[in-house]
């Protein structure tokens, strides 16, 4: 894996929590998740109250129809080569609420390399929630 693959892999993950915030704001669209998830990405996100999305078009439909924290942040990435065009990442993640309470959680991530760059092919999201999610 080089330094470029590295420095992709990085920005996939860190564009995910932009495009989340944007999107959750009207400033951009949900299908710019194009630009992170393969179109048959598995996204399973039960372990904190979602559902588990099988398609790029699921994920957007589901994120386009429910409430977001203010702020998605990941950060602590654990990148481990699987072979040439496969990597998994551990990484940590913070929510903040909009009523300041904030959150953590991981996410497990398997990601490939594709004729558009690195994507992610698998993802599942464990959130612990300081106190029980605001309605």
């Amino acid at each position: 894996m080089t330094v470029e693959d590295l420095i992709a892999i990085h920005n996939v993950l860190g564009r995910y929590a932009h495009i989340m915030d944007a999107g959750s704001r009207g400033l951009t669209s949900f299908e710019d998740l194009r630009q992170i998830f393969t179109p048959d990405a598995v996204f399973d996100f039960r372990q904190c109250g979602g559902p588990r999305c099988q398609s790029c078009d699921e994920i957007i439909a589901v994120m386009a129809g429910n409430p977001h924290p203010a702020g998605h942040h990941a950060t602590n990435f654990v990148i481990e080569q699987v072979d040439a065009d496969t990597v998994t990442v551990l990484s940590k993640l913070l929510s903040v609420e909009a009523n300041g309470q904030v959150n953590t959680g991981h996410y497990e991530d398997r990601i490939i390399r594709t004729a558009e760059g690195w994507r992610i092919v698998d993802r599942d999201c464990t959130v612990y929630f300081a106190m029980p999610r605001p309605a």
